[in-house]
C-alpha cells in the first residue's frame, strides 16, 4: 500500500509540475507577444526618421526652399518657326456622317507644345542687389496678364533674400561670383534654352528694412535731380 500510495503522489507531482510549466509557458508567450506588438505600435524614434521629406537638411525657421517652372523655355520672336496647323480633309475624314476629330486634337498637342517650348520666359520676380544681398523687389505676373511662376509657387515676397539657387550659394560671394550665380534666371543656355526648373532657397522678410532705405535712398536722389533739371543746374 506504501508503494501504492508513494507512486500515486509522485504521479500528482509530475502532473503539478506539468500544469505549471504549462502555465508558465503560456505566459512566457503572452509576454513575447505583448512585447511585439507593443513594438509594432511605438512609433518611430526621431533618429530613424529623414530629417527632411526631400532628403535636404532641415532649415532655419526663417528659411524655405521653393521650385520654380518656367512656363516656356525659348523667346517667341520674329524669327521662331511656328509650325502650321493640320488641315484637315473632311471628304476623307468622314465616316458614316461623322467628322473625325483626330487633326482638331494634334492641332491642340502642337500648340500646347509650343506652348512650352516658345514664349514668355520670365519668371515674374524682380531682384535687387543691395549691400551684397540679393532681394526680392517685386513679383508681377506673365506679359499675357496670367500668373508668373514666382506668383504660383505662393511663398515668395517682397524683402525675401535669395540664398542659393541649385544649391550654388549666394551668400557672402564677391560681385562677379554673384552675377555668375545669378545667370540662371535670366540667361539661356549655348542653345538658347533656358533652364525649366530652378531650386531656390530663400530667407523670409530678411532684405526687407535694407530694400526699404535703398529705395528711400533712390528717391530722394531722383527729387534732388529733378530739382536740378527744374533750376537748370545740370
Amino acid at each position: 500500500k506504501r508503494g501504492r500510495y508513494t507512486r500515486i503522489a509522485l504521479l500528482d507531482k509530475q502532473q503539478n509540475g506539468a500544469h505549471q510549466s504549462t502555465s508558465n509557458g503560456g505566459a512566457e508567450a503572452t509576454n513575447v507577444a505583448a512585447t511585439a506588438s507593443a513594438s509594432e505600435a511605438a512609433p518611430a524614434s526621431s533618429s530613424s526618421l529623414s530629417s527632411s521629406p526631400s532628403g535636404f537638411p532641415p532649415l532655419p525657421k526663417n528659411q524655405y526652399r521653393t521650385t520654380l517652372r518656367r512656363r516656356a523655355i525659348r523667346k517667341l520672336d520674329d524669327t521662331t518657326k511656328i509650325p502650321s496647323p493640320r488641315i484637315r480633309n473632311d471628304a476623307t475624314a468622314t465616316t458614316n456622317g461623322l467628322v473625325s476629330t483626330f487633326e482638331d486634337e494634334d492641332n491642340q498637342r502642337d500648340e500646347a507644345k509650343m506652348e512650352e517650348e516658345y514664349g514668355d520666359t520670365s519668371l515674374g520676380m524682380k531682384l535687387i542687389v543691395v549691400g551684397g544681398r540679393v532681394i526680392v523687389q517685386l513679383l508681377n505676373p506673365m506679359s499675357d496678364g496670367r500668373a508668373s511662376p514666382a506668383q504660383l509657387v505662393g511663398v515668395i515676397e517682397r524683402g525675401d533674400v535669395l540664398l542659393s539657387i541649385d544649391n550654388y550659394s549666394l551668400v557672402d560671394l564677391p560681385i562677379d561670383k554673384l552675377m555668375e550665380g545669378l545667370r540662371p534666371l535670366s540667361t539661356p543656355d549655348a542653345n538658347g534654352a533656358y533652364a525649366r526648373i530652378l531650386n531656390l532657397r530663400f530667407e523670409s522678410a530678411a532684405g526687407l528694412e535694407l530694400l526699404k532705405s535703398h529705395e528711400e535712398g533712390q528717391f530722394m536722389m531722383g527729387g534732388e535731380n529733378g530739382r536740378r533739371r527744374i533750376s537748370g543746374g545740370d
